[in-house]
């Protein structure tokens, strides 16, 4: 169904037997799931949250009407699942994300061994397991999904389809690892199976420019620990590339494009070329504009736009850039709840940016206003925290 007029033809063709058939009917709960897997399709590819919201809704009642031990429960149960955590993706709910993970493992109890779909149920725990481990940081979540994608790997025969997406999951695992342990063996054999998996993607491949974004983002996490030059260039060049093949309408543009605007900015840092921090501007404002408001994103986009905007002040010195800063800055605070974890670091960001302001223009309101930021800033900020020091001394 990668045409999307044959998903809208399958989900007309869908709608009309859900209609046609009787409540009692053997086959209503298939229907009802192939309707929601369409949706979560089209989803996928437009964006639109109503589809995905009717997709969850109508995997919940093809699993409500599936009896314990019927052969299909276990992918009623991983096609929810997958729908919750791209809901989770988008919305941060917590209950989201970890019911995904207990349908997946109950998904997975239903397979037998060695069974291809044991396979892919598996891959989906990673996943979901892997967005708690970047939520919440239980160390336990992450070793599990290493643990799980290693045997992912071994299971799998050369030449499988599914082993790229494997060594992709194992790969992004260790860069998570990483950043928990500082073991630089551990990015050098994440850097290694991302490049493995690019090399075996075709260039025509669906998965290419998630293949990409994976490899340069290892690539930029082990430049900005070990500064290693050549990391940065080839990122950016594998972040063009998934910008590149991605349709503007994909859900994952926008993120996209925010990889690639943090790249050219670090590249700005290094190299203090003017045209990088200007780059980067373009690509992060794309992915702003197109990310609605309500995504969980959008507040850490804005923050990156923000502090692109006062990296090229502070190079430049137009004072037109750090008043583009300022209402970014504050328009990432006033779409962030008050217990999110960012919040400290958003006062933080816009402290600095009303400071930047007043060394330029010397207005005095600007002194007040950051001091007030700071002192939010250092009450959210627990007193083990490593930056509570640097925010004191601010």
């Amino acid at each position: 169904l990668g045409n999307p007029e044959d998903v809208e033809n399958a989900i007309h063709a869908f709608r009309r037997a859900v209609v046609l058939m009787q409540d009692d009917h053997s086959n209503r709960a298939s229907v009802l799931d192939g309707l929601a897997c369409t949706l979560h399709s089209r989803f996928g590819s437009q964006g639109n949250p109503t589809d995905l919201e009717e997709s969850i809704c109508l995997h919940e009642q093809a699993l409500a009407l599936t009896r314990d031990g019927h052969p299909s429960r276990g992918m009623f149960m991983s096609n929810l699942g997958s729908a919750l955590k791209n809901r989770y993706e988008r919305s941060g709910h917590e209950y989201d994300l970890d019911r995904a993970i207990d349908l997946h493992r109950k998904a997975i109890n239903s397979a037998l061994d060695g069974n291809e779909a044991r396979l892919t149920r598996l891959y989906n725990l990673t996943q979901a397991l892997m967005m708690r481990y970047e939520r919440l940081e239980n160390v336990n979540d992450l070793e599990e999904t290493i643990s799980m994608s290693t045997s992912l790997i071994e299971l799998t025969p050369e030449g499988h389809a599914s082993m790229l997406t494997y060594l992709n999951a194992l790969g992004s695992s260790l860069q998570l690892k990483f950043e928990y342990s500082g073991d630089h063996k551990d990015i050098d054999e994440a850097v290694r199976v991302h490049w493995q998996a690019i090399a075996l993607t075709p260039r025509d491949h669906a998965d290419r420019a998630p293949m990409a974004v994976n490899l340069a983002s290892a690539l930029l996490n082990r430049f900005t620990h070990l500064r290693i030059y050549d990391d940065i260039r080839t990122a950016i060049v594998f972040f063009r590339l998934a910008v590149d093949v991605t349709p503007d309408t994909h859900t994952s543009k926008p993120l996209y494009l925010n990889n690639l605007g943090n790249a050219l900015t670090h590249q700005f840092e290094d190299t203090e070329d003017i045209k990088y921090i200007k780059e980067a501007i373009s690509s992060i404002r794309k992915s702003v504009d197109m990310t609605p408001d309500d995504h969980v994103n959008k507040p850490i986009w804005l923050c990156n736009l923000g502090n692109a905007y006062q990296r090229l002040f502070q190079s430049v010195g137009d004072p037109d850039d750090i008043l583009n800063a300022i209402p970014i800055e504050l328009r990432a605070l006033g779409i962030t709840s008050d217990d999110h974890i960012d919040r400290a670091l958003q006062f933080s960001n816009l402290a600095s940016a009303y400071l930047s302001r007043f060394h330029r223009l010397h207005e005095i309101k600007d002194v007040d206003q950051p001091i007030d930021f700071i002192r939010k800033g250092l009450e959210l900020t627990p007193e083990e925290h490593i930056e509570k020091i640097g925010r004191l001394r601010s």
